[in-house]
């Protein structure tokens, strides 16, 4: 990879956890807002209305936050050689908007399981995509990515299994 690419991967990356913090309120607002202990449906209803509502802000947010948070944080490497690839880094919130949704939901539903299934899908995909480009031209480009796909799957698998059940239980009770 290099040196300087590593430096890049190492700044764009540390905005990108910094940036969590963002979706890291919009869960936490999540998790006041779905009630415990009502039915599935009404918590999932809560859960869109609210990313629904979120959603603008957030991404205005995270982006914004993402060139002030790259402006502090690149040291010495110059601005303008972090700048195309934050862009890639920073698309990460769209699979973290996802995946702190459906997390809530998990939770609140009392399902733990699912998060650790879903967790060892994201990084087992985001482990080998990496190890498949580390030593491309693209490579900083798809680190970039990769973690929207590792959080985008891993909400995809808290959805599809937590249908699956909510569905399941339904039938038991008809």
């Amino acid at each position: 990879m290099g040196t300087e690419n590593y430096s890049i991967h190492t700044i764009c990356y540390s905005v990108c956890l910094s940036l969590e913090i963002i979706t890291n309120a919009y869960q936490a607002t999540l998790m006041i807002k779905v009630p415990n202990g009502r039915n599935y449906e009404e918590q999932y209803n809560n859960c869109m209305n609210m990313k629904n509502k979120c959603f603008p802000l957030i991404i205005l947010l995270n982006f914004i936050f993402a060139f002030v948070y790259l402006f502090i944080s690149h040291g010495s490497l110059p601005l303008y050689k972090c700048f195309t690839y934050i862009i890639f880094y920073s698309t990460a919130v769209f699979g973290l908007y996802q995946y702190e949704t459906y997390k809530t939901l998990c939770i609140s539903q009392g399902k733990s399981l699912i998060l650790l299934i879903g967790s060892i899908i994201g990084v087992m995909i985001r482990f080998l995509i990496c190890l498949l480009f580390i030593n491309s031209k693209i490579s900083l480009f798809i680190f970039g990515m990769v973690n929207l796909l590792d959080f985008y799957c891993r909400s995809l698998v808290y959805r599809i299994i937590l249908f699956i059940l909510n569905k399941n239980s339904k039938l038991d009770y008809t």
